[in-house]
Order: C-alpha cells, then structure tokens, then sequence
C-alpha cells in the first residue's frame, strides 16, 4: 500500500474495507479451501461416476445372460414386456395367450431380482 501512496487511516472506516486490506491472506486461504474442497468434490463425483457404470455393466452382462439379447434390447428401447413375446405354434388355440401370460409373469420376476441386485450393488 505505501507503494501506491495508500494508509491505512486512509481507507473508510464506515465499510468493510480496512478489514478486507487487513484480512486479506486470510480471505485468500478460504478461497484456496473451498477450491480445495471443489476438487475432492469432483473426484468423489467422478469414482460415484465410474463405479455406476461398473454395476450398469455388471447389471447388462446379467440381464444378458437371464435373457436373449434381442428380448433385453427391446425391453431397454422402452417397449412393453409383452411386446417381446413370440408365439410359436399354437394353431388358433388358447396356447399362445397361457404362452404370454407365462412369459410375462417369468420376465416381471426376472426384471424384479435384476432391479434387487443393481441396488444392492450400488450399496
């Protein structure tokens, strides 16, 4: 300050900004705290990141191996569960609806456990 010409004495004593002048490392050691605290933030959000895309991964491979891969396609496209079934057979019978309600009742309890194993991993 005395190389710009500027006391202490000449600053207002009505506003904060003798405190700021006097405070000022400490005002900069919070600034370098929070920035601190920012990065340790973002790693956290980034291994949170990393680890979801290893229980997603985790989940797939699971819902791969429980369910023929066009099937889960279908069902990750957002397509109703009943959409998937293929009726085989059947010659105008009652089979292919029993078929579907069968399949439906598997595939709703197959997604169920997946839903169960994907929460608990992320635990």
């Amino acid at each position: 300050m005395r190389e710009t010409g500027l006391y202490l004495n000449d600053l207002s004593m009505h506003d904060q900004s003798r405190e700021m002048v006097m405070k000022g490392w400490e005002h900069c050691s919070r600034l370098q705290i929070t920035y601190t605290k920012a990065e340790e933030n973002a790693a956290r959000l980034e291994d949170a990141h990393q680890k979801h895309e290893e229980a997603k991964a985790r989940g797939d491979d699971l819902l791969y191996s429980m369910l023929p891969r066009e099937v889960a396609d279908k069902l990750r496209q957002g397509n109703h569960a009943s959409d998937t079934c293929q009726v085989r057979g059947g010659g105008g019978g009652g089979g292919g609806k029993c078929f579907r309600e069968i399949f439906l009742l598997i595939l709703t309890s197959v997604l169920l456990l997946l839903l169960l194993l994907i929460i608990s991993s992320s635990r």
